[in-house]
C-alpha cells in the first residue's frame, strides 16, 4: 500500500523550517542593524542637546545678568527722574539758578561770598568771554578750600534738600560768575540785574 502524501514530504518540511529561519535570522539581523543606526542617530541627537542645553544655560545666565543691569539702569532713571524735581540750576544758556537753587543760595549765603571773592577775581577777566568766566566760576567754586563752618555749612544744605555736594557747590560758581559779570560791567539779558 502506498502512503498518500498529505503535505509536504520530511525534505520539503526541512527545506521550508530552514528558509523560515534565515527569514527570521536575516530580520533580527535587519532589526539589530536597525537599532544599531538608530542608537547612533539617537547617540548624536542627545550630544546635539547636550550642545544646546549648554547653550540655553549659558543664554540663561546672560539673560540673568542683563537684567540686574536693566534693574540698576532701571533705578538710576527713576533717582534722576526724582532729582529732576530737585534741580539747582536750570540747563539753558545761560544756566540760572532754580527756585530751590536761590533758596539754597539764601542759606549759605553763597551771595555774600561771591561778592567777597569777586573783586579781587575780576581784575585777570579783561577781554575774557562770559563763558570762560562761568567755567572759571564753577572750577574756583569746585577746587575753593573751604574754612570749616563754611564747609559745615554746605553740607547741611546738601543733606537738607537732598542734594550733592557738588549741586551746592554750583550754585556758588552761579553766584560768583553772576557777580564777577556785573563788576565787568558785561550784560547778560537773562541774568538778574547787578
Amino acid at each position: 500500500m502506498k502512503r498518500e502524501s498529505k503535505g509536504l514530504s520530511k525534505t520539503g518540511k526541512i527545506v521550508t523550517i530552514v528558509i523560515a529561519v534565515g527569514t527570521a535570522v536575516a530580520f533580527i539581523f535587519q532589526i539589530g542593524a536597525w537599532k544599531g543606526r538608530m542608537d547612533s542617530h539617537m547617540m548624536t541627537v542627545n550630544g546635539h542637546m547636550t550642545t544646546v542645553n549648554d547653550h540655553m544655560k549659558a543664554v540663561n545666565s546672560h539673560m540673568a545678568t542683563a537684567m540686574v543691569f536693566m534693574e540698576r539702569v532701571q533705578d538710576d532713571i527713576k533717582q534722576l527722574l526724582r532729582r529732576s524735581n530737585r534741580a539747582t540750576i536750570q540747563v539753558a544758556s545761560p544756566i540760572q539758578l532754580t527756585k530751590l537753587g536761590e533758596s539754597v543760595s539764601a542759606t549759605i549765603k553763597a551771595p555774600v561770598w561771591a561778592e567777597e571773592h569777586a573783586e579781587s577775581l575780576a581784575k585777570q577777566f579783561k577781554g575774557v568771554s562770559a563763558y570762560d568766566i562761568q567755567t572759571y566760576s564753577f572750577r574756583y567754586a569746585q577746587e575753593f578750600e573751604w574754612d570749616k563752618s563754611m564747609d559745615e555749612l554746605i553740607k547741611e544744605a546738601a543733606f537738607e534738600e537732598g542734594i550733592s555736594r557738588g549741586e551746592v557747590l554750583d550754585i556758588l560758581g552761579i553766584e560768583l560768575r553772576n557777580k564777577i559779570l556785573c563788576l565787568m560791567d558785561i550784560s547778560v539779558p537773562e541774568l538778574p540785574n547787578c
